[in-house]
């Protein structure tokens, strides 16, 4: 994995560097109409991000949850944990967007 670099008015910027420094990272949004389903699957998530940010929006049932260190955050991981909540009732739908810089 190389970072890829940028030559800018004579000076070497390390993209991605600029992106892990300043990038807002990862957002998940979970939606269920089962509030106490919610609250679990929120719990779920903040174990396996730490510090993760979950933000509850009681009037669309839905979490939202910003994960803003992606040094150990995988997608795949991820997309299988909250597709099986899925597949097991416990969430209704769900989506997983990266902040860029771009």
């Amino acid at each position: 994995y190389k970072a890829i670099n940028c030559i800018h008015n004579r000076h070497v910027i390390d993209l991605q560097g600029l992106k892990q420094r300043y990038g807002q990272g990862v957002r998940i949004t979970i939606v269920n109409d089962k509030a106490n389903e919610l609250e679990e699957v929120g719990k779920k998530i903040q174990e396996m991000y730490e510090n993760c940010q979950v933000i509850r929006n009681e009037e669309h049932n839905q979490l939202h949850i910003q994960v803003k260190n992606t040094s150990k955050f995988l997608f795949s991981e991820a997309f299988q944990t909250l597709n099986t909540l899925k597949v097991e009732g416990r969430v209704q739908d769900f989506s997983i967007s990266q902040a860029s810089l771009e």
